[in-house]
């Protein structure tokens, strides 16, 4: 098979949003409040709108496959928080039951996390990471390379632009989507808070923020186009980071706690920022 990595186009729109609709498919977060067009509103639409030059889509042998959604600067990107708010109102999520659901869920986990004084997920804030992307790859083709290739152009891009940092958020619980991502040059970062409102199984699930440190003074390598071939089902991540992060100091070294993260702190993870820190569809599982 053929691979292509290339950036979003304005005729790729419609395309891109039907795979939206599958990738991530058989993942914890595969459906988070059972309503895929307002999920579509937070995690995809945004980054077609407002910057389409960091989307990346992955297409084999012609047909898209996979997409990566960043964001150079997280600080002038409206919050999570904003744009699930936007959602909520646009499709009116509080009259349908599978979304009112989920959002009463949530608000009673975040209202018991505050109570027992426990961490909340929250917009991440730190200078030193301020780009964050999205990753989603259908299931066809798990195991071809196609998220590394994503991933690596995603790298090129924050290496040419001059950005120090990325963050994502994954989920704990995911071991094969953390090992992919530590693959790819990623680190753990701060502290491990239950997510409001999602369940899996029947348990909670706990959000991980992982951070990658741009290598100094390495210039972005050439991008031959990939070829890839079909892995077997139980395949895990194939290919590796094109820019190894340099090192960061894990909140757990320090003197201070790890689980109460102040507003006001570099790389804190503020509840009151307006972000639920969701992870969105799909993101959490890109190879398994």
């Amino acid at each position: 098979m053929r691979a292509e990595i290339r950036p979003f186009a304005e005729r790729d729109r419609a395309r891109l949003r039907a795979l939206f609709g599958r990738a991530g498919q058989g993942t914890p977060t595969a459906s988070l409040w059972g309503h895929e067009e307002s999920q579509a509103a937070v995690f995809l639409t945004p980054y077609m709108d407002l910057e389409p030059e960091s989307l990346f889509l992955a297409l084999l042998d012609g047909e898209p496959v996979g997409f990566l959604a960043g964001c150079l600067d997280s600080a002038r990107f409206p919050s999570e928080g904003r744009r699930m708010g936007r959602a909520i109102g646009a499709h009116r999520l509080f009259l349908r039951r599978r979304p009112l659901a989920f959002l009463l869920r949530a608000a009673r986990d975040g209202l018991g996390a505050v109570i027992r004084r426990e961490p909340v997920p929250g917009r991440f804030v730190d200078p030193r990471w301020p780009a964050h992307l999205h990753i989603n790859v259908a299931p066809q083709a798990h195991g071809t390379g196609v998220a590394a290739a994503l991933m690596n152009h995603w790298l090129d891009r924050l290496v040419e632009s001059g950005t120090p940092g990325c963050h994502l958020q994954t989920l704990v619980e995911n071991t094969r989507a953390v090992r992919f991502f530590t693959q790819m040059g990623f680190v753990a970062y701060g502290p491990t808070p239950a997510v409001p409102g999602i369940r899996h199984d029947g348990h909670r699930l706990h959000q991980l923020t992982m951070v990658w440190t741009a290598p100094a003074g390495r210039p972005p390598r050439q991008r031959p186009a990939p070829r890839v071939e079909p892995a077997p089902a139980t395949a895990g991540p194939q290919g590796g980071a094109r820019h190894p992060a340099r090192r960061v100091a894990d909140p757990g070294e320090s003197a201070e706690p790890a689980a109460t993260p102040a507003g006001n702190e570099v790389g804190s993870q503020d509840p009151t920022a307006g972000q639920v820190g969701l992870p969105p569809p799909g993101v959490t599982s890109p190879v398994s």
